[in-house]
C-alpha cells in the first residue's frame, strides 16, 4: 500500500509504503510504460521519504520506517540521473546439457563517443567455476563489440558465460549492449 511518492531527477519516482517491496524506484521516462529501476524491502514498512542530490550528482533518500530501532534510515542512491563511469554485467550460464565446442561469438551494441564496451567469455566443464578470458585465452584481453573467435583449446565445455565491461568518460552518455550470438556444435 503506497504511503508516499516523490519525483526525483532523471525522470524517476520513488514510491514508499507497506507490503510487497516497500521502497521502489521507477523510471517514468516513457509515461505509458514505467519501468522498475530498483528497490528495497523494509519489512516494517516505509512511512515517508525525502530525497536530495549533491552537487556532484550523488543521490540520497531519507526514509522513515516502522522499525522502532531504526526509524530513520539513509539510502545512498546512484549517480542521480547520470551514468556511472564504469560497470560490469555477468550473464547467466548457457547450458545445452552436454559438453560442446563454442566456436564463435558476435556482439551487437552501440558505443557513442567517450564510451567503450568490451567483453570476456568463460566456458566451464562443471557449470560451477568460470575464468573469464579474451580472444587470446588470457584474463588481460577483451573482445570488442564486433566479436571474434573463441580461443582454440579453451572453447570446449558444457556451460558458457560472458561478462561485459562498460565505461564512459561522459556522465551523460553510456554504451549500450543489445545482444550476443554464440555458435556452438556438439
Amino acid at each position: 500500500m503506497p504511503k508516499g511518492v516523490i519525483g526525483v531527477s532523471g525522470n524517476k519516482l520513488i514510491v514508499v509504503g507497506s507490503g510487497g517491496e516497500e521502497y521502489q524506484v521507477v523510471d517514468v521516462t516513457t509515461e505509458g510504460s514505467p519501468s522498475r529501476c530498483g528497490g528495497l524491502n523494509v519489512d516494517t514498512g516505509v512511512n515517508g521519504v525525502a530525497s536530495v542530490m549533491e552537487q556532484d550528482g550523488d543521490a540520497y533518500s531519507y526514509i522513515i520506517t516502522g522499525d522502532a530501532g531504526a526509524e530513520f534510515r539513509t539510502i545512498a542512491g546512484g549517480p542521480g540521473g547520470r551514468y556511472s563511469s564504469s560497470g560490469t554485467f555477468e550473464s547467466a550460464a548457457l547450458d545445452p546439457g552436454y559438453s560442446t565446442s563454442y566456436n564463435r561469438i558476435s556482439f551487437t551494441g552501440a558505443t557513442p563517443s567517450e564510451t567503450t564496451l568490451t567483453a570476456q567469455t568463460a566456458v566451464s566443464v562443471d557449470c560451477q567455476s568460470y575464468t573469464f578470458v579474451g580472444p587470446d585465452g588470457t584474463s588481460g584481453t577483451f573482445y570488442s563489440v564486433t566479436g571474434g573467435s573463441l580461443p582454440l583449446g579453451y572453447n570446449t565445455g558444457r556451460c558458457f558465460k560472458y561478462k561485459l565491461y562498460l565505461t564512459t568518460t561522459d556522465a551523460g552518455t553510456t554504451p549500450v549492449f543489445y545482444d550476443l550470438t554464440v555458435n556452438y556444435s556438439p
